[in-house]
Protein backbone atom coordinates (compact mmCIF):
# COMPACT_ATOMS: atom_id res chain seq x y z
CA UNK A 1 0.00 0.00 0.00
CA UNK A 2 2.87 2.64 1.05
CA UNK A 3 4.76 1.69 -1.86
CA UNK A 4 2.11 2.25 -4.64
CA UNK A 5 1.31 5.69 -2.79
CA UNK A 6 5.08 6.06 -3.48
CA UNK A 7 4.90 5.17 -6.95
CA UNK A 8 1.78 7.13 -7.46
CA UNK A 9 3.22 10.57 -5.89
CA UNK A 10 6.61 10.24 -7.80
CA UNK A 11 5.26 9.49 -11.28
CA UNK A 12 2.95 12.32 -10.72
CA UNK A 13 5.19 15.19 -9.19
CA UNK A 14 3.89 18.26 -11.03
CA UNK A 15 0.26 17.34 -9.63
CA UNK A 16 1.18 16.89 -6.04
CA UNK A 17 3.18 20.03 -5.87
CA UNK A 18 0.24 21.77 -6.62
CA UNK A 19 -2.36 19.77 -4.03
CA UNK A 20 0.25 20.41 -1.47
CA UNK A 21 1.09 24.39 -2.36
CA UNK A 22 -3.16 24.60 -2.24
CA UNK A 23 -3.26 22.63 0.77
CA UNK A 24 -0.77 25.05 2.23
CA UNK A 25 -2.23 27.90 1.38
CA UNK A 26 -5.82 27.32 2.33
CA UNK A 27 -5.03 26.18 5.91
CA UNK A 28 -2.88 29.45 6.05
CA UNK A 29 -5.65 31.03 5.26
CA UNK A 30 -8.11 29.23 7.60
CA UNK A 31 -5.68 29.45 10.69
CA UNK A 32 -5.60 33.40 9.76
CA UNK A 33 -9.38 33.87 9.99
CA UNK A 34 -9.67 31.54 13.20
CA UNK A 35 -6.59 32.55 15.29
CA UNK A 36 -5.62 36.15 14.10
CA UNK A 37 -9.54 37.61 12.73
CA UNK A 38 -7.81 38.38 9.56
CA UNK A 39 -4.73 40.81 11.62
CA UNK A 40 -1.98 38.47 9.92
CA UNK A 41 -2.93 37.82 6.29
CA UNK A 42 -2.67 34.26 5.31
CA UNK A 43 -0.33 34.93 2.87
CA UNK A 44 2.11 35.80 5.44
CA UNK A 45 1.29 32.65 7.82
CA UNK A 46 1.87 30.46 4.20
CA UNK A 47 5.22 31.95 3.84
CA UNK A 48 5.90 31.27 7.56
CA UNK A 49 4.89 27.66 7.16
CA UNK A 50 6.55 26.86 4.25
CA UNK A 51 10.24 28.19 5.83
CA UNK A 52 9.44 26.36 8.75
CA UNK A 53 9.10 22.93 6.33
CA UNK A 54 12.31 23.37 5.12
CA UNK A 55 13.91 23.76 8.14
CA UNK A 56 12.61 20.74 9.59
CA UNK A 57 12.95 18.44 6.78
CA UNK A 58 16.80 20.13 6.49
CA UNK A 59 16.92 19.07 9.69
CA UNK A 60 15.31 15.72 9.67
CA UNK A 61 17.54 14.48 6.21
CA UNK A 62 21.12 16.37 7.12
CA UNK A 63 20.27 18.09 3.29
CA UNK A 64 20.25 21.47 1.63
CA UNK A 65 17.12 21.43 -0.69
CA UNK A 66 14.50 21.45 2.20
CA UNK A 67 11.96 18.95 1.69
CA UNK A 68 13.16 18.19 -1.54
CA UNK A 69 15.71 16.08 0.21
CA UNK A 70 12.80 14.08 1.57
CA UNK A 71 12.87 10.87 -0.51
CA UNK A 72 9.00 10.31 -1.06
CA UNK A 73 8.61 14.56 -1.64
CA UNK A 74 11.49 14.42 -4.21
CA UNK A 75 9.11 13.56 -7.24
CA UNK A 76 11.07 11.84 -10.06
CA UNK A 77 14.53 13.15 -9.68
CA UNK A 78 15.47 9.77 -10.00
CA UNK A 79 14.71 9.96 -13.69
CA UNK A 80 15.75 11.89 -16.47
CA UNK A 81 14.15 11.34 -20.33
CA UNK A 82 16.60 12.86 -22.43
CA UNK A 83 15.36 14.41 -25.86
CA UNK A 84 15.69 13.75 -29.28
CA UNK A 85 19.10 15.69 -30.45
CA UNK A 86 20.27 16.20 -26.98
CA UNK A 87 22.97 14.52 -24.99
CA UNK A 88 23.58 15.04 -21.05
CA UNK A 89 26.23 14.07 -19.15
CA UNK A 90 25.95 13.82 -15.10
CA UNK A 91 29.07 13.69 -12.78
CA UNK A 92 28.38 13.88 -9.13
CA UNK A 93 29.63 11.70 -5.89
CA UNK A 94 28.31 7.93 -5.94
CA UNK A 95 28.91 5.34 -3.67
CA UNK A 96 31.69 3.55 -1.78
CA UNK A 97 32.71 -0.18 -2.17
CA UNK A 98 31.27 -0.10 1.86
CA UNK A 99 28.08 0.73 0.72
CA UNK A 100 27.36 -2.58 -1.19
CA UNK A 101 26.55 -5.84 0.02
CA UNK A 102 28.49 -9.10 -1.34
CA UNK A 103 25.83 -9.20 -4.53
CA UNK A 104 26.68 -5.81 -5.38
CA UNK A 105 23.28 -4.61 -4.88
CA UNK A 106 22.96 -1.19 -2.45
CA UNK A 107 22.56 -2.19 1.55
CA UNK A 108 20.08 0.67 1.51
CA UNK A 109 18.04 0.87 -1.65
CA UNK A 110 16.78 3.84 -0.43
CA UNK A 111 20.27 6.03 -0.80
CA UNK A 112 19.75 6.44 -4.50
CA UNK A 113 17.03 9.19 -3.53
CA UNK A 114 19.57 11.55 -1.90
CA UNK A 115 21.50 11.68 -4.90
CA UNK A 116 21.64 15.48 -6.86
CA UNK A 117 21.38 13.91 -10.07
CA UNK A 118 19.08 11.46 -12.29
CA UNK A 119 20.60 7.72 -11.40
CA UNK A 120 18.00 6.32 -14.29
CA UNK A 121 18.51 7.63 -17.75
CA UNK A 122 16.02 7.36 -20.59
CA UNK A 123 15.73 8.29 -24.46
CA UNK A 124 15.87 6.71 -27.97
CA UNK A 125 19.91 4.82 -27.96
CA UNK A 126 19.84 6.51 -31.64
CA UNK A 127 19.23 9.86 -31.80
CA UNK A 128 20.21 11.13 -27.86
CA UNK A 129 22.93 10.06 -25.39
CA UNK A 130 23.39 9.93 -21.72
CA UNK A 131 26.21 9.43 -19.45
CA UNK A 132 26.32 9.05 -15.44
CA UNK A 133 30.33 9.54 -13.93
CA UNK A 134 30.33 8.36 -10.11
CA UNK A 135 31.66 6.18 -7.78
CA UNK A 136 30.71 2.37 -8.58
CA UNK A 137 27.68 3.71 -11.07
CA UNK A 138 27.43 0.70 -12.91
CA UNK A 139 25.82 -0.68 -9.81
CA UNK A 140 23.11 1.88 -9.13
CA UNK A 141 22.44 3.62 -12.37
CA UNK A 142 21.26 2.54 -15.82
CA UNK A 143 21.12 4.58 -19.09
CA UNK A 144 18.90 3.69 -21.84
CA UNK A 145 20.69 5.65 -24.55
CA UNK A 146 24.63 5.68 -23.31
CA UNK A 147 26.99 7.54 -25.04
CA UNK A 148 29.20 5.02 -27.34
CA UNK A 149 32.51 4.42 -25.76
CA UNK A 150 31.53 6.04 -22.47
CA UNK A 151 30.69 3.53 -19.56
CA UNK A 152 29.51 3.38 -15.98
CA UNK A 153 32.23 2.97 -13.40
CA UNK A 154 32.41 -0.60 -12.03
CA UNK A 155 34.54 0.64 -8.30
CA UNK A 156 35.62 3.69 -6.52
CA UNK A 157 37.25 6.61 -8.53
CA UNK A 158 39.13 9.49 -7.29
CA UNK A 159 38.00 12.97 -8.15
CA UNK A 160 41.32 13.78 -10.86
CA UNK A 161 40.18 10.23 -12.31
CA UNK A 162 36.64 11.90 -12.69
CA UNK A 163 37.30 14.87 -13.97
CA UNK A 164 39.50 12.86 -17.01
CA UNK A 165 36.52 10.73 -17.34
CA UNK A 166 34.65 14.36 -17.56
CA UNK A 167 37.09 15.12 -20.76
CA UNK A 168 36.67 11.97 -22.03
CA UNK A 169 32.58 11.66 -22.19
CA UNK A 170 32.97 15.37 -23.51
CA UNK A 171 34.86 14.46 -26.57
CA UNK A 172 33.06 11.33 -27.27
CA UNK A 173 29.47 12.92 -27.10
CA UNK A 174 31.18 15.42 -29.79
CA UNK A 175 31.50 12.59 -31.87
CA UNK A 176 28.71 11.00 -31.06
CA UNK A 177 26.53 14.30 -32.14
CA UNK A 178 27.67 14.11 -35.68
CA UNK A 179 26.00 10.86 -35.91
CA UNK A 180 22.69 11.96 -34.20
CA UNK A 181 22.41 15.23 -36.27
CA UNK A 182 22.96 12.96 -39.37
CA UNK A 183 20.31 10.30 -38.69
CA UNK A 184 18.31 12.47 -36.79
CA UNK A 185 16.97 15.06 -38.97
CA UNK A 186 18.70 17.33 -36.62
CA UNK A 187 20.16 21.13 -37.04
CA UNK A 188 21.88 21.25 -34.13
CA UNK A 189 22.72 18.87 -31.46
CA UNK A 190 23.06 20.13 -27.46
CA UNK A 191 25.42 18.67 -24.98
CA UNK A 192 25.07 19.64 -21.35
CA UNK A 193 26.79 18.76 -18.91
CA UNK A 194 26.08 18.89 -15.15
CA UNK A 195 28.57 18.53 -12.45
CA UNK A 196 27.76 17.67 -8.72
CA UNK A 197 29.92 17.97 -5.90
CA UNK A 198 33.17 16.86 -5.96
CA UNK A 199 32.95 18.34 -9.28
CA UNK A 200 32.96 21.61 -10.67
CA UNK A 201 34.65 24.23 -12.49
CA UNK A 202 38.61 24.78 -12.30
CA UNK A 203 39.15 27.62 -8.66
CA UNK A 204 42.00 29.57 -7.96
CA UNK A 205 43.10 26.88 -5.71
CA UNK A 206 40.90 23.69 -6.66
CA UNK A 207 41.34 21.56 -9.82
CA UNK A 208 38.40 21.02 -11.46
CA UNK A 209 36.56 20.42 -15.49
CA UNK A 210 36.47 23.56 -17.69
CA UNK A 211 33.46 21.48 -19.33
CA UNK A 212 31.29 21.80 -15.81
CA UNK A 213 28.09 23.73 -16.15
CA UNK A 214 28.57 24.52 -19.83
CA UNK A 215 26.23 24.09 -23.07
CA UNK A 216 27.94 22.80 -25.96
CA UNK A 217 26.61 22.86 -29.11
CA UNK A 218 27.11 20.66 -31.91
CA UNK A 219 25.55 21.73 -35.58
CA UNK A 220 24.85 19.50 -38.53
CA UNK A 221 26.11 20.96 -42.02
CA UNK A 222 25.24 17.53 -43.48
CA UNK A 223 22.24 16.49 -45.22
CA UNK A 224 20.50 13.84 -43.17
CA UNK A 225 20.35 10.32 -44.32
CA UNK A 226 17.21 8.85 -45.34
Amino acid sequence: MIETLRNVIQANGLIVAFLVVGLAVWLSYWASRQFTRGRIHGSAIAIILGLLAAYAAGLATDGSRGVADIGLLAGSAGTATIGDCSIAIYAGHGFLNSAFDDDGKLKNPKATDRLNYPHLLKGSPKCSGGAIIACNAAKFASIQNPIPGVSLNDGEISVLQGIGQIDGAVGSAQAFAKSIGENCACEKVTITVNCFPPFHKPGIFSSGSKWCGKTITVPCPCKVKK
